[in-house]
């Protein structure tokens, strides 16, 4: 586990002084060679806190002339890396240095509500950068509706919860953050409307998407699903779970080639895996970048590819891309695999080219799917084919995954709170946006 200072990096909380230099050798104009050191300097502001939150900006600027005959002088109690500088100069380790010492804080009032099971560093990051936290991670319908509006928070932090427009409106928030990357459960529309921003954290998750493909992949080569229940059963069959293909010189087509299609290439090339891949930002040049074979076609791909896994964010564009012409282009036998989302593939068509072609399907997500993570029945008639295996929806869930969402959930709504426009925007800003808020003097 990374260290709470460590966490306060990646999240964009800094504490202390931010140093930056330009080296200048001896001669250079500006620096007169009469100074000889101004060893020490130190500035101190003073923040005043008011009712628990910083309210506050302050930037501090203090340009230094140095010229330090010693390399391991320090100025303001930092030590000056003046390595590459003596190297540049190994005539003269009298380097002068001109340092510019700033702060810069900026607190603002801001509430957020934490309203699904998002890992603990974000709240605790938020807290740390003078941010006030709500956790109910248990609210949804309409009692998400009165705590939007109860607790009058700026900042919604979701994971798998569906925001609706009624939802959005009930209450004065500026920014809605999906704790992941897909953001089809948001009416992004009606947000965009209401003047609020949409944040999500893409390439968080995608190594632990990868390694669930890769999973279903393995287990649908190797049978074992098949294997297990069968020794669970009490039943020995060696001579049927010995027929696997194996991986190792099969071309994997990749549909999609962001954060999560991305991370599937060195895996694949560990594997001994050929890969192509089709998206349509794609072009060759970049297909050559990421060292794989470009398709011009999703057909295209399809048709080459002895496993097919898709990594495409729900669009209109995307919704049934996988479709009975897509599949009928598919080898037969070859293996398809989604971890993105189930509206993408065409579930009737992928059941019949199962029946007629043998191909075989390992999903993480599937239509009818349960909106919550307590046991409940599920229904798809995907499962009573024998040669589909599936997951509950957990391509982004380790505990990896989980810290690295939360520590970027923080970070966006930190850079928000401090400069009032989120990283990671999906939705364009109204020309208002964004708005004004009432300072109060301290």
């Amino acid at each position: 586990a990374s260290s709470l200072s460590t966490r306060r990096r990646r999240a964009g909380v800094r504490r202390g002084w931010r140093l930056s230099w330009a080296r200048l050798h001896p001669g250079s104009a500006g620096v007169p060679p009469a100074i000889a050191s101004l060893a020490r300097a130190f500035v101190r502001i003073k923040i005043h806190r008011i009712g628990g939150i910083f309210r506050i900006s302050l930037l501090a600027q203090l340009a230094l002339f140095a010229v330090t005959p010693n390399p391991a002088k320090t100025i303001a109690n930092e030590r000056l890396p003046l390595e590459d500088a003596r190297r540049t100069n190994p005539e003269n380790p009298i380097i002068p240095q001109i340092l510019i010492l700033t702060r810069h804080m900026r607190r603002l009032p801001m509430k957020t509500l934490i309203a699904d099971r998002i890992a603990r560093p974000c709240a605790d990051l938020l807290r740390e950068a003078g941010i006030e936290v709500v956790e109910n991670p248990d609210l949804t319908g309409f009692d998400l509706l009165v705590a939007i509006a109860d607790t009058r928070a700026d900042v919604l932090a979701v994971r798998s919860t569906p925001l609706i427009a009624e939802t959005l409106r009930s209450g004065n928030l500026k920014l809605v953050v999906r704790a992941g990357a897909g953001f089809d459960t948001i009416d992004v529309d009606a947000a965009t409307a209401l003047g609020i921003q949409v944040a999500n954290c893409p390439g968080s998750n995608a190594a632990a998407v990868a390694e669930l493909a890769f999973g279903l992949m393995v287990a649908l080569d190797r049978r074992i699903p098949d294997n297990v229940a069968a020794l669970r059963a009490g039943r020995w069959n060696k001579r049927r779970f010995s027929e696997a293909r194996g991986l190792r010189g099969a071309t994997l087509a990749l549909l999609g080639t962001g954060a999560a299609g991305r991370a599937m290439i060195p895996p694949a090339r560990a594997f001994g895996m050929n890969v192509i891949a089709w998206s349509r930002s794609l072009t060759p040049q970049k297909a050559a970048a990421l060292g794989v074979g470009w398709r011009e076609t999703p057909q295209d791909a399809a048709r080459d590819a002895d496993v097919l896994s898709v990594h495409l964010a729900l669009t209109a564009q995307t919704r049934r891309l996988v479709n009975a012409d897509l599949l009928s282009a598919m080898k037969r036998g070859a293996y398809l695999i989604n971890t993105s989302r189930a509206e993408i593939v065409d579930e009737a068509a992928l059941a019949d080219a199962v029946r007629a072609k043998g191909l075989r399907a390992g999903v993480d997500v599937f239509e009818g799917e349960p909106s919550d993570p307590y046991p409940s029945p599920v229904e798809n008639p995907l499962f009573a084919l024998p040669d589909v295996i599936g997951t509950h929806h957990i391509g982004g869930a380790t505990a990896q995954a989980h810290r690295a969402v939360a520590e970027e959930t923080a970070r966006v709504i930190i850079q928000f709170a401090q400069t009032g426009k989120a990283a990671n925007l999906v939705n364009p800003l109204p020309p208002s946006f964004p708005r004004k808020r009432e300072s109060r003097r301290l």
